[in-house]
């Protein structure tokens, strides 16, 4: 399996696989992964300097390694959506839109209750717009009935969010 060694972090080898590895002191040790649920990116901690742990996803370190310093406006990007493989031969570098393109494509932009950050489903998208279209509610009294901000409700009705609804 090849290693190569990421330049930002003493003693820190990133492996083909996606597996981050810390030959410090002279070790072989492979670092522990943590996955963070809200973006769906594997994380860890590793030494930048001396009692100085800096947390990265491990999907730039690997292709730090792999591919070399991210070019300014790119980031990473994962061509067969998913964001846990994070395999040398899965990441490229890319623009914002590039990215987001393969998102779409993939299916994984997470539009609408997709969102890790969604309150609302697009079932209740469709009765609040519903209940305001009969004039007996307002703003407020969907937002409480929702538990959602009135300026969300709002937002729904204009058709600001939840567009594709």
């Amino acid at each position: 399996m090849v290693e190569k060694e990421i330049t930002i972090a003493k003693d820190y080898y990133a492996r083909e696989d996606g597996a981050i590895i810390s030959k410090k002191h002279g070790g072989y040790k492979e670092i522990s992964q943590h996955l963070n649920k809200k973006n769906r990116y594997y994380s860890v901690r590793v030494g930048i300097a001396i009692n100085k742990p800096k947390t990265f996803n491990v999907h730039r370190l690997i292709a730090m390694a792999f591919i070399g310093v991210c070019p300014e406006g790119m980031e990473v990007r994962h061509l067969d959506g998913d964001s846990c493989n994070n395999k040398a031969e899965n990441l490229s570098y890319g623009t914002r839109l590039e990215n987001h393109s393969d998102k779409i494509r993939h299916g994984t932009s997470g539009k609408g209750a997709d969102n890790s950050m969604a309150k609302l489903t697009e079932e209740d998208v469709l009765a609040i717009r519903a209940k305001y279209k009969k004039g007996v509610y307002g703003y407020m009294r969907v937002a409480r009935e929702f538990n959602v901000l009135s300026g969300t409700i709002q937002k729904i009705i204009n058709r600001e969010i939840w567009k594709h609804i």
